[in-house]
């Protein structure tokens, strides 16, 4: 039972972890009207980092290993893709600047 707890606390990590880089990422998005909606978008930053901490820190032990890989785990490899597409799109150009 402590196994399938783990798992469930690993997918819950990676799950919060998109939430909060989707409210972190809404400062980019509503940058137009973050005059009016600063209090929508920090609510939702507080919010979810806040879900994350307050389930680290009522975790225990290795289920709370469980749940901070999984957060941190999505929280790089999100940063990898970003660094992986940019790295393909100058291939790319690179490539069709020389006829490829």
């Amino acid at each position: 039972m402590a196994s399938l707890a783990s798992v469930g606390l690993f997918a819950i990590g990676v799950y919060l972890s998109i939430r909060a880089l989707a409210a972190l990422y809404r400062i980019a998005d509503l940058w137009y009207r973050i005059g009016t909606d600063w209090p929508r978008v920090a609510r939702g930053i507080i919010g979810w980092v806040g879900t994350a901490i307050a389930v680290a820190l009522l975790a225990k032990g290795g289920r709370r290993a469980a749940f901070l890989y999984g957060l941190a785990g999505y929280a790089v490899f999100h940063v990898v893709l970003h660094v992986a597409m940019r790295a393909y799109v100058r291939m790319r150009l690179r490539a069709r600047r020389r006829g490829f």
